[in-house]
């Protein structure tokens, strides 16, 4: 490991149902973004970017548009050479998020660090949502 630090990948948290689309989805992405970020400024985790994740996926051929299970994770960091891989769900409570987050232990596959929290639907979160969405729907209609 790079000084000391360890090697950790974050994967796209996907919602409870095994969707990656619509408005979890896209939290999902931004809170993988995010995690990335605060993992990073530690100074104590060298993190796989997203890109290089995406790369190791497609050449083994594994499918993620439901996210990963907890076994494919590990195989993944195991390819990827990190010592942790951190995955979590996103589940629609009406007028919240749930989010969970599970940090698991490459070698032995023993969950390091469990969490969860719940995050307000408010106009501000729903607005940046619904204009993500927009976006991705007129790119993949041949737009912007």
């Amino acid at each position: 490991t790079e000084a000391g630090k360890n090697r950790l990948a974050i994967l796209d948290f996907v919602n409870v149902e095994g969707r990656d689309g619509g408005s979890e989805g896209l939290l999902g992405k931004l809170i993988t973004e995010e995690l990335t970020s605060v993992f990073f400024e530690t100074k104590k985790f060298t993190v796989v970017e997203r890109h290089r994740l995406l790369s190791v996926l497609k050449e083994q051929e594994l499918q993620v548009s439901g996210g990963v299970d907890e076994s494919t994770a590990i195989l993944l960091g195991k390819m990827l050479g990190v010592q942790a891989v951190m995955l979590g769900t996103i589940g629609d409570f009406g007028d919240m998020f749930r989010v969970n987050a599970r940090l698991l232990d490459v070698e032995t596959g023993e969950a390091l660090a469990i969490a969860r929290t719940y995050i307000e639907k408010d106009e501000r979160l729903l607005h940046f949502l619904d204009q993500r969405q927009f976006n991705l729907e007129a790119r993949s209609k041949g737009g912007w």
